[in-house]
C-alpha cells in the first residue's frame, strides 16, 4: 500500500473533464504525482501544469485497461458521471468523454464505472476512492440519474467497513467552471436566484425545492466552483480520518481549510 504521508500519487479517472481536470491541477499545485485516465487519454488543455500529469487512455468499464495503472497509488478519485443520457449536453461542454459513452445509459457510467474502479483499487490495496455523487437530482432529470449514484454510494460504504478501502462520497450541487462560460451562466443565475429568496424571506420555497429534488438540505441549491470541489478533494484525501458521506457544507469546509 503507497504511504499515507508526503507526495502521494493519486488517479483520476475522468481527468480530462472540467471537475477531473480541476482536481488534477490541484493535486499537481500540492505536489503529487498525478495520472489521469480517460477514454481519450489527452490533456483537455495546453497549460503548463498538465506537463506534470500522466494522460493515459483506458476504459473505466474494462479493468484490464489501467489495472496497472493503480499499482502503488495512494487514492483513486472517480469522476465519471453524465446527467442526461443523451450526449449533446457534453458535446457541447466540448469536455469529457462524451464521444466515447455516446448511447450508453446512467446504470453504465454512473453505477458499473465506478464499481468496476472500486474492485480494481481494492484488489491493488489503494488506500483511499473518493466519489463523486451528487447532492440531489435537478428537475427533469431521469430519477435513475440519483439512483445509480446512491448505489454507488452504498457499495463504496459497504467496502469502507468490510476491507482497508477508504471510502469518501462527496455530494456537491451544481458545479460550475471559469473554463466552461455555459456553465459560468448557469451558476450566476442560481446565485441571483438565492440571493432573492434570502432577500425576500422565502426559505420555505428553498427548503420545498431541495426536498422535491430529495437533497438532505437546502445547501443542495447552492452552485460550487470545481476549484472549490478539487480543493475539498485534496485535503480529504490527505487527511485519514475523513470518510463516509459529505454534504456541500461540508465540502466547502474542507475547501477553506485547505486553503489556510
Amino acid at each position: 500500500m503507497a504511504g499515507a504521508a508526503g507526495v502521494r500519487r493519486i488517479v483520476v479517472f475522468g481527468g480530462n473533464g472540467l471537475l477531473g481536470s480541476s482536481i488534477c491541477r490541484a493535486a499537481v499545485r500540492m505536489g503529487h504525482e498525478v495520472t489521469s485516465i480517460s477514454r481519450r487519454g489527452m490533456a483537455p488543455t495546453f497549460e503548463p501544469w498538465t506537463k506534470k500529469v500522466e494522460w493515459h487512455s483506458g476504459d473505466a468499464l474494462n479493468p484490464d485497461s489501467y489495472s496497472d495503472l493503480l499499482r502503488g497509488a495512494h487514492s483513486v478519485v472517480h469522476t465519471v458521471g453524465t446527467l442526461l443520457e443523451q450526449d449533446a449536453y457534453k458535446r457541447f461542454l466540448r469536455r469529457g468523454d462524451y464521444a466515447r459513452y455516446n448511447g450508453a445509459r446512467y446504470e453504465e457510467i454512473n453505477r458499473d464505472t465506478a464499481l468496476a474502479v472500486m474492485e480494481t483499487a481494492i484488489a491493488h490495496q489503494v488506500e483511499s476512492m473518493l466519489y463523486i455523487s451528487a447532492a440531489a437530482k435537478p428537475p427533469g432529470v431521469d430519477q435513475r440519474y440519483i439512483d445509480t449514484k446512491r448505489e454507488v454510494e452504498r457499495a463504496l460504504m459497504g467496502m469502507h467497513a468490510d476491507s482497508q478501502l477508504r471510502g469518501i462520497v462527496f455530494r456537491p450541487g451544481y458545479m460550475f467552471s471559469e473554463e466552461e462560460p455555459s456553465t459560468m451562466a448557469i451558476g450566476a443565475a442560481m446565485l441571483c436566484a438565492n440571493l432573492f429568496t434570502e432577500k425576500l424571506q422565502l426559505g420555505g420555497i428553498r427548503n420545498f425545492l431541495a426536498a422535491h429534488m430529495g437533497a438532505a438540505d437546502d445547501t443542495a441549491l447552492n452552485p460550487m466552483n470545481t476549484t472549490t470541489v478539487a480543493d475539498a478533494a485534496m485535503n480529504a484525501l490527505q487527511q485519514g480520518e475523513v470518510s463516509g458521506i459529505l454534504l456541500p457544507q461540508d465540502i466547502l469546509e474542507l475547501a477553506t481549510n485547505c486553503r489556510k
